[in-house]
């Protein structure tokens, strides 16, 4: 959904010197529309009789999936007289907002793609605001551990950008890049595991700890990652 929709009603009865409209039909079209992006529609309010000028305003009351959204709607112009065409346009109260339920599978498939390992993605409410900066976020879940994914999106609503909170390393990724050079200081059939998790957040301080095994021997070592993600070097502990 993006930050504003045009409406026209046709056909609505415009009475008296200040006209007036009676917005019933504009609540069933909200139902409608609620229903065309795929949420459960579900009790919609709007002011009984709207005065009819450009420029004015009113709120309507929206539920979806029994939690509740105020819907901003301005009056653009107004043509003709007694069944006159009003020309609306809409903006949710929150801002511009994204259907958190088609924005889930979307990610989860860019994300299980990107990862190479089988993630879920939730994102909570039906409705997701997108923030001051231009960012939602959502919940990513890989093996037993959950990761906030923060979505960047452009001035068009569209998504451009990801990353993870906290950022998270791939387990297999790391341990290609670590096992030739454990291989080479240590025994030629050394094996590397950097725990039982698909991903590994990387601690505040940086140092990631891994299980070295060869010959029936086993030992420990830290791993130095910088704030990009990169191993920098590493140490028998």
């Amino acid at each position: 959904m993006k930050r504003a929709l045009s409406w026209v009603l046709v056909g609505a009865a415009v009475v008296g010197c200040q006209p007036h409209v009676d917005t019933q039909d504009f609540e069933s079209r909200i139902r409608k529309r609620i229903a065309e992006l795929g949420l459960p529609p579900g009790k919609v309010t709007c002011p009984k009789e709207v005065e009819v000028h450009p420029g004015a305003m009113f709120t309507c009351s929206i539920e979806i999936a029994a939690k509740p959204y105020d819907l901003d709607v301005t009056i653009v112009d107004l043509k003709g007289s007694g069944d006159a065409e009003i020309n609306l346009t809409t903006q949710w109260r929150g801002g511009s907002a994204i259907v958190g339920t088609k924005l889930a599978p979307v990610l989860e498939a860019a994300m299980t793609k990107t990862l190479g390992i089988p993630v879920k993605v939730d994102c909570g409410a039906p409705l997701r605001f997108i923030d001051p900066k231009h960012q939602v976020r959502c919940d990513l879940t890989a093996g037993a551990s959950k990761y906030g994914l923060l979505t960047t999106f452009d001035a068009k609503d569209d998504p451009t950008d990801w990353k993870l909170d906290p950022p998270a390393l791939l387990k297999s990724k790391l341990e290609e890049i670590l096992t030739p050079s454990v291989r080479e200081k240590t025994v030629p059939d050394a094996s590397v595991t950097c725990g039982s998790e698909p991903m590994i957040a990387r601690p505040a301080d940086g140092i990631v700890h891994c299980a070295i095994a060869a010959g029936g021997k086993t030992g420990k070592i830290a791993v130095t990652v910088d704030e990009a993600l990169d191993v920098k070097r590493w140490d028998v502990e």
